[in-house]
């Protein structure tokens, strides 16, 4: 005796888009955040190797000498294995001070003064990443000497 069934037909067509259409939203759903991680992580290159083109850029800066008493001097340059970072570094001279007390050079350490210095490192690089870094030094020198 065979029973018919009239009320349960298509049942499991129903069932089966149902869980398509869950899958399929389940999907999307990753697809969205797998985008947004690799923006994140895209943007986190970015600054990493801008702020690494700063501090290249400070080091550059330091590394060149001379520093002359009275000096404002900008330079630009390009870095980067496509060069694909800006780098404009600024050198300040910003006054002279006495060295501190207890500081020993012997018995001509009255003529030597501390001039002090500053360089700015601002990077530019891809995705409009920007990175800006501050070193300040002191070079020990007499009052008008190229140091």
């Amino acid at each position: 005796m065979r029973k018919d069934n009239t009320t349960q037909r298509g049942a499991a067509l129903v069932v089966s888009l149902a869980l398509i259409a869950a899958l399929a939203i389940l999907s999307v759903a990753g697809m969205q955040e797998v985008a947004i991680e690799t923006a994140m992580t895209r943007n986190l290159l970015h600054r990493t190797g801008t702020s690494a083109a700063a501090t290249s850029g400070l080091a550059l800066a330091i590394s060149g000498g001379p520093f002359v008493v009275g000096m404002n001097e900008s330079l630009t340059s390009t870095m980067g294995p496509a060069g694909e970072y800006s780098v404009t570094t600024n050198i300040r001279y910003v006054g002279s001070t006495l060295p501190p007390q207890g500081f020993s050079l012997g018995a001509n350490s009255q003529a030597l003064v501390a001039h002090h210095f500053e360089i700015t490192a601002q990077a530019l690089g891809p995705g409009r990443s920007q990175s800006s870094q501050l070193q300040g030094f002191y070079v020990l020198g007499t009052q008008d000497a190229d140091l």
